[in-house]
Formats: C-alpha cells, sequence, structure tokens
C-alpha cells in the first residue's frame, strides 16, 4: 500500500509543476501585455514590435505546455483509479483470508502434523500480501496445542500493522523539501521572539529534526546579540535544550514581548485622511500587537486605558469621532480588543482604497537578492574566462590598464584624445569594446571640478585669453580677504586656496601615516599659513587613532559657521613616500567630519616639458588625488623647506620638506581667482562675551531708540511704488495699491500650462478629501460673492496678456484648528526656473516692533485688541496689474474647460502682500 501512495505522490506532484508553470507562463504573458499600454508606467513606445514577437513566442509555448498539460491530468486520473482499484481488491483478499484462517482454526480437530500443514498453507497464502518483510519474525514454536498457533498468528500481524504505520524516509524527505530547513533570522529582538520560536517548534515536530540538525539550524539564524547570549553553547547537540534555555530567558519574557510591540505600536505614524495607505499601516500594527498579547495569554493588558488612548490620538479627529460613537451605539467600555476590531473594519475599507504600487520586475528581483551580498562567493573559472579580463594597454599593447602606461601618460592630451579615437575607445574608461550604456565607470573627470564624462588623462586646461583670442577684462587682479581674531578667539587660523587646479598647484605630498590599527597611505596638504593641523575623521578612524575631545569653530567669510563638537585632539606619526624615509611624530592634529579639499591632478611629464628647470626633480604622478591630511605650521618642521628649485615671476615651485618634494605656484604663468576658507579655534571667552552682551540688550528692550539703518536700494524703489499707486478708491472705502515689480516692464513667462496640470493635482486631492474640497469650493465661491474675485469674458482673457501670470491654488489647515482651511495662491510655484515672486520685490518693513504694541497695554487700566477680517482682500490692486493674478476654476465639473477668474485684492502667498 505505501508503494501505490507513493506513486500517487509522484504523479499529483508532476502534475502540480506542471500546473505552476502553466500558471507562471501566463501570469508572463499578461504582464508583458500590460506593457503594450500607452498608460502602462513601463511601457516604451520604440519597444512595442520587439515585445509583441515575444508575446507571440509565449503563446505558441503556452498552448504546447496546455496541451501537455491536458495529457498529463488524463493519465494521473486514470493511473489514480487504476491504483485505487487494487486496493479494494486487496483489502477485500486480506479480509477474506483472514476470516478463512478463522473459520479454519475454529473447526479444526485434527492431530498435530494436520496443524502444521495448516500453518505451512495459511503462511504461504499470507506472504502474498505483506509489503515488506518484517526486521524480525516471531520463532515457530512447533506446538501441537490450537493456542500457541493462534499467538504465532497474532504476533506476525502486529509486526506487519507496526511495518505499515511507519513514516519511510521518502515522506520525511518530502516533508523537509516542502517546508525548508532555514529558520528566520534572529537579532534579539524581544517583538520577533514569538514568531521565532513557534517557526522552530514547528519545522522540528514536522521535518523530525535531530538535536544535532537543530543546533546547525540554531548556528545559521542566530544574529548579533541573540547569538552572543549562546555563542559558546552552540558546540555540542547536548546542550541545544539549555540554548532555547537561554535564549527563552534572555529574549522570550512575556513583558518586554508586550513592551516592545506598544513600544513599536506608538512610534507609527499618525493616520493621514487624504492617505489611506496610512490607515492600512495603523491597522497591521494594532492588530499585531493584540493578537501578540493574546498569544502570550496576558489579556490583562488589552485593558490597558493608557495605551488605548495613545492608539486614540494617531487617529484623526473625523475619525476618533466615529470611534466614540461606535462606543455610544453597543454601549460597551473601550478596551483595545474592541479597538482592535473596529480598526480592522477601517483598514479593510482604505484597503480597497489604496491602489497596489506598480513596480518593475526587474528591480523585485533585484532587491531580493541584496542580501545575498554578504555572503561570499567563491568562483571556479577555466581559462579561456580568465582571458577576457586580462589587462591589455591600447597604446604599448603590454600586461597593464592604458591609464597606467607611461608612454601614454607622456603624450600631449591632444594626442591622447586622436589615439583614443584611432582605437575606438570608450573615452570615459579608455577599454574598447563598449559604449556609455554598459560603461561600470560612473565617475566623471572630476578634474578642477569638471563633470564631462571622460577620463582625467583626457582632460583639457582652459585655454589662456590670448588663444582665445578675447582681451582680458578691466578688473582682474588678484583676490585677497582677512579676518582678524575677535574677541575670545585665538589668533590662528588656516588658510586653504581653492582655485582652478590646472592653473595653481598646491603643495600636496603623498605620506604614510601610523596608527594603534596600522598605516595608510594618503596625500597632505602642506599649509604654511594655517596654525592648525587638521585630519579627516574617517581616516582617523581608519587607523585607529583617538584623543580628548575639543571644540574646533569652521568659519569663513560673511560670517558663516561651522562647529565641530565632535573634533578629537590626536598625535600620530607619519613618513614621506620614498626610500630611507623617516618616521616623524606629528601633534595636535584636530579631526574634522567631511574633510573636503579640491582634488589636485599633475602629470610630471607635463610639467617638465612646460618648465625645463624641474627635469631634476623626482615628481610623481598625481592623478585626481584629493588630500585628507591638512599640516600648519605647529608641525613646521614637516612643511619648511629645506630646499628649493624655482624658476621666475610665480611659476611652479619644487620645495624638498622631509616628507618629500612638493609643487606649488601658477603653472601658465597667471593668477586667477579663488576662494579663502579661515578656519579659527573657538574659545570659552566667546560664550562668555555674548551672554554679557545678550544681558545688556535685555535690560535696554523698549528703551532704546533703535538706529536709523540706511534702506536698501531695492526697499527705496519699493517705497516709491508704494507712494505713486497708493491711491483711495472713490465710493468703496478701499485703497488700491500696484505691484511692487523690480523692473518696470516686466516680461512674464507662459505659466498657464503650469497652472493647468496644479489644478489636476487640487482636483484629485479634493476627491481624495471630501472635507478640503468642499472647503476649496465654499472659499472660490466665498470670494466671487464678496467681489475679491471675478470670472474674467473670453474678451478679456486676451487682453494684457503680456503681463497675464496664472496662480496655482489650494487650501490649507491649521494642525489646532482642523475644520478652518485657508485658501492660497502659489505665487512661489515655478516654470522655466521663474516664479510670480521673482519678479516682485519684499518691500520696506514697516510693521511696529512688539514692544511698542505691548507698551501700549500699560497706559490705561482695560486694554483692547482686535483684528482685521480678511486683511489682504481689504487692499485692492490696481487694475494696470490685476492680469499677473489669474487662476483657472472649474468647480467640481471635471469635463468642461477651466474658466478663467482674476483676484481684485491682495492674494495670500505673495511677496510683498505683507508689506
Amino acid at each position: 500500500m505505501i508503494a501505490a501512495e507513493n506513486e500517487v505522490s509522484e504523479l499529483e506532484q508532476e502534475l502540480e509543476l506542471s500546473e505552476v508553470k502553466l500558471i507562471s507562463l501566463q501570469g508572463e504573458i499578461a504582464t508583458k501585455t500590460a506593457r503594450l499600454d500607452s498608460s502602462h508606467p513601463l511601457h516604451e513606445p520604440n519597444n512595442i514590435v520587439n515585445l509583441k514577437r515575444e508575446i507571440a513566442l509565449l503563446n505558441d509555448e503556452l498552448s504546447h505546455i496546455t496541451s501537455q498539460h491536458n495529457l498529463l491530468k488524463v493519465k494521473t486520473k486514470r493511473t489514480v483509479q487504476r491504483i485505487e482499484n487494487n486496493v479494494k481488491v486487496f483489502k477485500k483478499q486480506h479480509q477474506a483470508t483472514i476470516a478463512a484462517i478463522d473459520d479454519d482454526d475454529e473447526q479444526y480437530l485434527g492431530s498435530d502434523e494436520d496443524v502444521d500443514k495448516e500453518l505451512d498453507t495459511a503462511a504461504k497464502r499470507f506472504e502474498r500480501f505483506k509489503l515488506t518483510e518484517p526486521d524480525h519474525l516471531p520463532e515457530q514454536v512447533k506446538t501441537t496445542e490450537t493456542s500457541n498457533v493462534l499467538e504465532m498468528i497474532a504476533k506476525t500481524l502486529e509486526k506487519l500493522s507496526e511495518k505499515s504505520t511507519t513514516s519511510s524516509s521518502t515522506d520525511k524527505m518530502i516533508i523537509r523539501q516542502t517546508i525548508g530547513r532555514d529558520l528566520p533570522y534572529f537579532g534579539g529582538r524581544a517583538e520577533d521572539w514569538p514568531a521565532f520560536i513557534a517557526s522552530y517548534n514547528r519545522t522540528t515536530d514536522a521535518c523530525e529534526f535531530n538535536d544535532a540538525e537543530n543546533l546547525e539550524r540554531l548556528r545559521k539564524c542566530l544574529k548579533g546579540e541573540a547569538l552572543k547570549s549562546v555563542e559558546c553553547l552552540l558546540v555540542s547537540p547536548k546542550s541545544l535544550p539549555e540554548v532555547i534555555e537561554v535564549l527563552e530567558q534572555r529574549f522570550g519574557q512575556k513583558e518586554h514581548i508586550i513592551r516592545a510591540m506598544v513600544a513599536k505600536a506608538r512610534q507609527i505614524q499618525p493616520v493621514k485622511e487624504d492617505k489611506p495607505q496610512t490607515m492600512v499601516e495603523f491597522g497591521s500594527a494594532v492588530m499585531n500587537l493584540t493578537a501578540t498579547i493574546k498569544s502570550l495569554g496576558e489579556v490583562h493588558h488589552l485593558q490597558n486605558p493608557l495605551l488605548l488612548l495613545d492608539l486614540e490620538e494617531k487617529l484623526p479627529a473625523s475619525l476618533r469621532a466615529q470611534w466614540k460613537e461606535k462606543l455610544l451605539e453597543s454601549a460597551k467600555v473601550g478596551s483595545l480588543e474592541n479597538f482592535t476590531e473596529w480598526v480592522k473594519f477601517k483598514a479593510k475599507v482604505a484597503t480597497l482604497m489604496t491602489p497596489p504600487r506598480l513596480t518593475d520586475e526587474k528591480k523585485d528581483k533585484w532587491a531580493e537578492q541584496q542580501p545575498r551580498k554578504k555572503e561570499a562567493v567563491y568562483n571556479a573559472t577555466d581559462p579561456e574566462s580568465k582571458k577576457e579580463i586580462t589587462k591589455i594597454c591600447n597604446e604599448c599593447k603590454k600586461n597593464h590598464w592604458t591609464n597606467e602606461c607611461k608612454k601614454f601618460m607622456e603624450l600631449s592630451v591632444d594626442q591622447r584624445w586622436e589615439n583614443v579615437k584611432s582605437w575606438r575607445a570608450y573615452f570615459k574608461c579608455l577599454s574598447k569594446g563598449h559604449s556609455k550604456e554598459k560603461c561600470k565607470r560612473k565617475k566623471s573627470c572630476g578634474v578642477d571640478g569638471c563633470n564631462f564624462d571622460h577620463h582625467p588623462l583626457l582632460h583639457r586646461p582652459p585655454r589662456s585669453r590670448e588663444e582665445r583670442g578675447t582681451p582680458p577684462p578691466a578688473t582682474d587682479g588678484p583676490s585677497s580677504s582677512s579676518m582678524n581674531a575677535g574677541q575670545g578667539q585665538t589668533a590662528g587660523s588656516a588658510h586653504h586656496v581653492r582655485g582652478n587646479t590646472s592653473d595653481k598647484i598646491l603643495m600636496i605630498v603623498p605620506v604614510k601615516i601610523k596608527g594603534p590599527k596600522g598605516v595608510v597611505s594618503t596625500h597632505a596638504l602642506l599649509d604654511n599659513g594655517s596654525t592648525l593641523t587638521l585630519i579627516d575623521s574617517d581616516l582617523a578612524k581608519q587607523i585607529g587613532s583617538s584623543g580628548r575631545k575639543t571644540e574646533l569653530c569652521l568659519q569663513w567669510i560673511g560670517s558663516h559657521s561651522h562647529m565641530e563638537d565632535q573634533s578629537q585632539t590626536l598625535t600620530m606619526e607619519i613618513q614621506g613616500v620614498f626610500p630611507y624615509a623617516k618616521w616623524f611624530e606629528m601633534k595636535d592634529v584636530q579631526t574634522v567630519q567631511d574633510f573636503h579639499c579640491s582634488s589636485q591632478t599633475v602629470i610630471a611629464q607635463e610639467l617638465k616639458s612646460k618648465f625645463p628647470y624641474l627635469n631634476q626633480v623626482p615628481i610623481k604622478d598625481m592623478i585626481n588625488v584629493q588630500p585628507r591630511l591638512l599640516i600648519g605650521v605647529k608641525n613646521t618642521k614637516l612643511i619648511v623647506p629645506q630646499r628649493s628649485v624655482k624658476g621666475v615671476d610665480n611659476n611652479a615651485v619644487a620645495h624638498r620638506t622631509l616628507l618629500g618634494w612638493a609643487i606649488h605656484g601658477i603653472m601658465s604663468g597667471r593668477e586667477t581667482k579663488g576662494n579663502v576658507m579661515h578656519l579659527c579655534n573657538r574659545d570659552d571667552m566667546d560664550d562668555l562675551h555674548n551672554i554679557v552682551k545678550n544681558y545688556f540688550s535685555v535690560e535696554t528692550f523698549g528703551v532704546k531708540v533703535p538706529d536709523s539703518q540706511p534702506q536698501k536700494k531695492e526697499d527705496e524703489r519699493a517705497q516709491e511704488i508704494l507712494e505713486k499707486t497708493v491711491n483711495l478708491v472713490p465710493g468703496q472705502d478701499r485703497y488700491e495699491i500696484g505691484h511692487l515689480y523690480k523692473d518696470e516692464e516686466p516680461s512674464l513667462v507662459n505659466s498657464k500650462p503650469m497652472a493647468e496640470s496644479r489644478l489636476s493635482c487640487a482636483e484629485k486631492k479634493m476627491d481624495r478629501n471630501r472635507a478640503a474640497g468642499s472647503a476649496h469650493v465654499e472659499k472660490i465661491n466665498e470670494y466671487i460673492m464678496k467681489g475679491y474675485a471675478r470670472k474674467l469674458d473670453p474678451s478679456e482673457v486676451n487682453n494684457n496678456e503680456s503681463k497675464a501670470w496664472y496662480l496655482p491654488h489650494f487650501v490649507i489647515d491649521k494642525p489646532h484648528k482642523p475644520e478652518k482651511y485657508r485658501l492660497v495662491f502659489d505665487a512661489a510655484a515655478k516654470i522655466h526656473g521663474k516664479s510670480l515672486n521673482d519678479y516682485l520685490l519684499t518691500g520696506p518693513d514697516l510693521l511696529n516692533s512688539l514692544a511698542s504694541v505691548i507698551i501700549k497695554f500699560r497706559q490705561n487700566q482695560i486694554g483692547f485688541s482686535g483684528g482685521i477680517r480678511d486683511m489682504f482682500h481689504q487692499v485692492r490692486v490696481r487694475k494696470e496689474d490685476l492680469a499677473s493674478q489669474r487662476f483657472l476654476w472649474r468647480g467640481r465639473d471635471r469635463e468642461k474647460k477651466p474658466d478663467v477668474y482674476q483676484m481684485e485684492v491682495l492674494i495670500f502667498g505673495g511677496t510683498s502682500s505683507p508689506t
């Protein structure tokens, strides 16, 4: 019978595999067919022909597999039916044989010899019904008594029964292949323990894993704190019970699990009415929390009122009101269990409102394979595959890359370009056989801040003005700046001039630095104008160097500063990169986060050809190097020149220092402007000075007469426009004013396409959020009714089109006033890089100081205050400037073309509105 069952299982398994293959192929055809639709996010118009060809091939394969599947289904059905019939016949024969044996035993009255003959005959008749031979048959006891014969038959049947009910090794193997051996990763998070231990127990019982196999499974799945807690016990299978006990005591405590789940639920983002997905996520967290509490048997936590209150606060006001109504209708006391049932229903509704996210299949597959990057993979390759990655220089055909070839570097930049073109190599990586799409090099040039996609060796320095044929500018002197140390600051500073690296060369040398963790190679900038020595903090961590923490203030022109709170003062050893170089101690080195210096490229052959007096100097090539260490005068012995080789004027100079030869100066014989960065140490006296200064400023608050500051030119022009255009509208008791344009006749770009797009977005938001949508419609109607806005006739739309600007609009609400909405016109919305606010001046600050307003409340016994309703809208805009306040609107009707409206008053959202 077991053999028959195995045959049925194999047939059913083969049928299921065929069905899975069929479904997979149908899904692939459906996915590719959907991409033919132009609205699909992965639709590619240029690839439609190839896509249709692939779909046709898949359909042919589908028809072939479908026919095979149908034949297999019929074959499986007939085979199973035949096996079932054979099993029925077998059972009937088995029952008839047993009955015959019982009848013969009851009617037998013969001698002992006849008994033995009958026994042999029965054994032979029963032999064909046995599936397997039993391990050990009962010894045949030759006896003349009938009871002994019956006892022997009973024992034989018992042995056969045990054999028939025992699971075979094949069944166990199938179960293990179906369920799998691996457990989910567990790193020690209490909220993950219930799922982890449940998976462990379930798979152990189903697959009958022994202690040695379970220990190996735990060794693979435990990570982090969980692995550390039992690491010493994962040696012998005998310690498996102790391992589970330690893990349960450490991470499986019920209170810890519930506390972690509660904290996780409290950290979830609040639910937003216009985003149904937030309700789905909130519902999942609440249901998980309740299910965990119930599974742990800690039901008293379901009555925690503080937890319920915290979860209710995650809901918006409208949903909280619905929850309270539900409690009143059911006359029940609020509990986490009741709240979960209600949230579960709301989450179902939100799920229907949340469209599925469309993702690229290739991206999903790539994301699934990301964790595998952590595993070490060892590949064996044959000699032919190794030839594919052999280094071959395109210039000299030797075994190195082209960018490492000395012969190629000796050529001029123009000659390099010609050679690369003749090789038909890609100019970004200097390799042949591929183009931009297939090149793995993603980094751009980077020399002198160049962002073009070519190799640094192909970078051309900027041509001089004589070569371009353009005269020099009238004012092209060297830039300079200085800053004195203020009170409470040390007089030390570090200067780093960033300029055109093709014109200027800084003193950069290759060095090695040593710390507790070893030696690291880098480049250092030698700066004799700096009293500080700085190092990139990541580089300091790499060598394992650490020291006391100090504050470091980085300050540059314009009072801009940056505080390094975590800077450390270090001591380390440094060595130049040349034969017989010595190690030197470097003290008072300050660490800096994100240490950025300009990259520099120096090609020795090119430099020596331009300056022959440097031919005897051992200069090394530096391709796009970026210093991570700046050495100042606190380590003077390292940067002071011991010998110099120089030419005339400001050309390149070579200095030999204890760290090697360094080149600096001007390459092309002229200076270019650069940016100067000043770094200064911060002192505690600076804080004390600010405290005293703030104390005196508070004492003179509201008493000191403010100094009259001279107005800016922009404010003067705004004031002039205000004085010219302000006018009291006759018969309306309203003032009108003109827009504060920066130019007399501004040329506005066409903003109507942007307004149409933003109107479509606003309408979608109105459809999602009914409350906000109703408020939007009401506000527009209110503006029209009060005369703040009006609809334009078609003839008016075409008038003054050159000064027309179409404003996007939307409604906003305040968190503490969720039911109160305000209509905002987005004058900051840009099209082609321009917005309406870019054409307007802010204007001078004409508001009264807060101190003068507060002091008025002390003049008499009772103070009165008031506000102006629709304050901005009480001021009208003059007719000449109204065209710049147009907007599109069509209410709830999505079919008709939007109408053009125009605001007649100042809008809320303009840069000059508060003036």
